[in-house]
């Protein structure tokens, strides 16, 4: 024990645990939303789609299932 106040040990353990805890939950539902079904922004769509088109190696570029989602949920 580091204070030898056994009380205060166990609260500040608790304190962190809870934020750690919440901290992962916001990064974990800021990435679900950005994985599932968040509309990408058409100027920066656009930008992506000139940049690859522009690329000798790519033969096409189309557009992405579910129009201009990142990426569709399941049904």
């Amino acid at each position: 024990m580091g204070t030898g106040q056994v009380g205060r040990e166990a609260a500040a353990s608790l304190a962190i645990g809870a934020l750690l805890g919440y901290v992962a939950y916001r990064l974990g539902r800021e990435a679900r939303d950005r994985l599932i079904g968040e509309a990408t922004d058409p100027e920066v769509s656009g930008r992506i789609r000139a940049l690859l088109e522009a690329q000798p190696e790519i033969d096409s570029v189309e557009a992405p299932r579910g129009g201009s989602r990142i990426l569709n949920a399941p049904p």
